[in-house]
């Protein structure tokens, strides 16, 4: 991010970023996103702000949705049982 917004866009100062980055490792969270819904709100008020952390979100958001909705329709297919153990952590049940 620093390369990015520091360095190739200049759209921070050095100092801004370290600034913001100190702030956003006191919160709890990923501080990513919080990084990214700061640039956002920065460069365009509240609906940057949210526009930046709905973006940052969504597809993590996406993929959720259709891996559920591929478990719920297909989830008794072994092909698809396969491929939900080899993404899990957990043991098979005996």
């Amino acid at each position: 991010m620093h390369r990015i917004l520091v360095d190739e866009r200049k759209w921070l100062g050095d100092a801004r970023f370290l600034h913001a980055l100190n702030f956003c490792m006191l919160l709890p969270g990923p501080e990513a996103q919080q990084m990214a819904t700061y640039i956002g709100w920065l460069m365009h008020g509240v609906r940057g702000a949210l526009i930046a952390g709905m973006l940052f979100i969504l597809p993590g958001f996406i993929a959720m949705m259709v891996l559920s909705w591929v478990y719920a329709l297909y989830g008794d297919v072994p092909v698809v049982t396969a491929l939900f153990f080899g993404l899990s952590r957990a043991s098979p049940s005996v």
